[in-house]
């Protein structure tokens, strides 16, 4: 993607409409692939996926950050801008919330004693 967007000068929008169903297809396909799949994927010992993992390690570490993004990468960063406005208008409602409960249950009974 990172190839698209900043070599090819693809609109962010139209990556956007082109990865996130082809995302959500793998995640859709990877339980219900073949079992020759599975079993051969099964079979690979775990040192094998240990170096595996640190070879793509070293590669990601080394290439250019545009080069390596992946989409996943832009819907989380708009996923954690999401939460953190609903969490902002959730933190203020509570204030409001807790405002008006403390208005309500602790001043009214004082005025009504002063009366």
């Amino acid at each position: 993607m990172g190839i698209l967007l900043y070599r090819l000068k693809l609109k962010l929008w139209l990556a956007t409409l082109i990865f996130l169903p082809l995302v959500l297809f793998i995640v859709w396909i990877g339980p219900r692939l073949p079992q020759p799949i599975i079993s051969f994927l099964s079979d690979i010992p775990v040192k094998q996926w240990d170096i595996f993992l640190l070879i793509y390690c070293f590669i990601a570490s080394v290439i250019p950050m545009w080069l390596l993004l992946q989409f996943s990468g832009i819907a989380i960063k708009s996923d954690t801008v999401i939460s953190g406005i609903c969490g902002i208008i959730l933190f203020i409602l509570s204030v409001l919330l807790i405002f008006e409960a403390i208005r309500v249950l602790v001043l009214k009974p004082v005025k009504d004693k002063k009366a």
